[in-house]
């Protein structure tokens, strides 16, 4: 997994979303995989902390910016936003 954050990591050097500028499909693919790792340090923190996933934004700065920018839909009219 760290392998293929790195790989990650390298490909957002440079530019906003895994594909260039803009989202594409990349995203909604790569998305869940990330995504499973700060629920995995919810749920199994030891574990999670023994494979040095503790410090997923630190060591991986950028996948972390992404994950951010694709993770709410910032579409006008969100629910999500309504409710909030």
């Amino acid at each position: 997994m760290h392998a293929e954050c790195r790989y990650l990591e390298e490909l957002l050097d440079g530019q906003a979303y895994l594909a260039g500028e803009r989202p594409s499909a990349a995203e909604p693919i790569v998305f869940p995989e990330i995504r499973l790792v700060p629920r995995a340090m919810e749920r199994k923190p030891e574990i999670m902390t023994a494979l040095d996933f503790d410090r997923l934004a630190d060591r991986y700065p950028r996948l972390a910016a992404w994950e951010e920018r694709v993770g709410v839909d910032k579409t006008p009219g969100d629910q999500r936003e309504a409710r909030e």
